[in-house]
């Protein structure tokens, strides 16, 4: 399949596409001409249009179910209260010890201050997110879903 046959198809799927979401509404009779016109003679796209109504079909059978109020938010509220998952301070303490390590081997032959700059922000870094990490991050209250 070429370029334009794969641009024409496209544009047909597009316009079949828009066809189904004007639903009962009447339609653009110049595009729905062009497009039985192309299904008639491309496989590629009646075979699409074919697996897409089979789909809709599928959907529209599929039960529905109505769920209480009350159990949408009870969920909505525990995923608000759940807790965030955050990696151990042992963990980026060991991780920032290695990290200042790798960074005094990579820059020791370079200068004495660049490897003192890098260890100083790194602390500062740690510092405040072991203060901020300590510190529950509250729930947002304004919101209802």
């Amino acid at each position: 399949m070429n370029t334009d046959n794969q641009n024409t198809c496209k544009e047909i799927r597009s316009k079949l596409s828009a066809l189904w979401e004007i639903g009962d509404e009447k339609p653009d009779q110049v595009m729905v001409f062009a497009v039985e016109r192309h299904l008639a003679e491309c496989d590629r796209c009646r075979g699409w249009k074919e697996e897409m109504e089979s789909i809709a079909s599928l959907a529209k059978a599929m039960p529905q179910f109505d769920v209480q109020e009350s159990l949408t938010q009870n969920i909505m509220r525990s995923i608000r209260l759940a807790p965030v998952s955050r990696p151990s301070p042992a963990f980026i303490f060991v991780f920032a010890c290695t990290f200042v390590i790798a960074i005094y081997w990579l820059y020791a032959l370079e200068s004495t201050n660049g490897c003192l700059a890098w260890s100083i922000c790194l602390a500062i870094a740690f510092s405040i997110h072991t203060l901020t990490s300590s510190t529950p991050v509250p729930a947002y209250e304004g919101s209802e879903f």
